[in-house]
């Protein structure tokens, strides 16, 4: 007798989505647009308590503690998210669906700025098992003291660009929130609201 072939087990996934006190409106609107969407994994929240005006140097940190927080959650893939985010309504269904295709060691993001490229973690998606290893690279970087570097620009730069996936269309909009720090504002020109992948 034959023995039938396993089936692949579902995918686990968990989002874990870091903020500041000063964010707390946007980061409210974006918990709101998040739970309109089908998302149904772990949500784990990383807040910056640090003392002192918004910087890229506070925000540095807070961004750690949080790729620290994906390396450490129970799933197989973690989404690292902002707080400043309209989220797609089949976002999880889409991810999931990416996700099929990913090697162990790929790193996506679920943002796409325009046809050429993704700006920002607004929200990147890696195993658990990525997460460990950005996160030995946040922890070197940080005993080099370089808080002028944006966090974006540090993972694209340490991310092998062939390892490095965009989704198309985005399943992230910015929320048209001022930046903390100054940053410009920039808007997806590929965002879906109701997109839905077959």
């Amino acid at each position: 007798m034959q023995a039938r072939p396993k089936m692949p087990k579902e995918i686990t996934l968990a989002m874990v989505m870091y903020t500041c006190p000063e964010r707390e409106r946007t980061f409210r609107d974006t918990l709101q647009s998040l739970a309109l969407s089908d998302w149904s994994g772990d949500l784990v929240t990383v807040e910056d308590t640090a003392d002192g005006p918004p910087s890229l140097a506070r925000q540095y940190r807070n961004f750690c503690l949080a790729v620290v927080t994906c390396a450490a959650v129970r799933a197989d893939f973690v989404v690292l998210a902002e707080d400043d985010l309209i989220f797609n309504r089949y976002v999880e269904h889409n991810t999931r669906s990416w996700l099929t295709s990913f090697r162990p060691n790929d790193v996506g993001s679920l943002y796409q700025l325009n046809s050429i490229r993704s700006v920002g973690n607004q929200a990147v998606v890696a195993s658990r098992t990525k997460w460990r290893w950005i996160a030995e690279q946040a922890a070197a970087r940080g005993k080099e003291t370089n808080d002028s570097e944006p966090t974006d620009a540090w993972l694209r730069r340490i991310v092998d660009p062939r390892k490095f996936r965009v989704h198309r269309p985005s399943l992230v909009q910015h929320h048209a929130h001022r930046s903390t720090v100054g940053h410009y504002q920039h808007r997806s020109l590929s965002f879906d609201l109701h997109w839905r992948t077959p």
